[in-house]
C-alpha cells in the first residue's frame, strides 16, 4: 500500500525554500532567484522499507499571496518552517508571523 505525505514549506521571501525542494528532487541547485507564487511536486521516497509518496508544497513568503496560502494549509500533514541563517529577521518570523498563520 502506498501511504502518502503532504509537507508544505512556508517562510520569508528569499530564506531558500525553492532551492530546498529543488535540490531535494533533482539534485541540483536553482543558479538565480526566481519568487514563488505556488508550486507543488512530489517525489516517491522509502522509509523503513516503506515506499512514501511525498507530496512537496512549496509557498509564496511575500505578504501580497498571504490571502492564497491557507489554502496550500488544507490536509497537510507536515510544515517545514523555513528561515535564512543570513536573515535573523527571518527566524523571528517564524515565531511573530508563521506559526500564528498556520495554526
Amino acid at each position: 500500500m502506498l501511504s502518502s505525505i503532504k509537507c508544505v514549506l512556508v517562510g520569508d521571501s528569499a530564506v531558500g525554500k525553492t532551492s530546498l525542494l529543488v535540490r531535494f528532487t533533482s539534485e541540483t541547485f536553482p543558479e538565480a532567484y526566481k519568487p514563488t507564487v505556488y508550486e507543488n511536486t512530489g517525489v516517491d521516497v522509502f522509509m523503513d522499507g516503506i515506499q512514501i509518496s511525498l507530496g512537496l508544497w512549496d509557498t509564496a513568503g511575500n505578504d501580497a499571496f498571504r490571502s492564497i496560502r491557507p489554502l496550500s494549509y488544507q490536509q497537510a500533514d507536515v510544515v517545514l518552517m523555513c528561515y535564512s541563517v543570513a536573515n535573523h529577521n527571518s527566524f523571528l518570523n517564524l515565531k511573530n508571523k508563521w506559526i500564528g498563520e498556520i495554526r
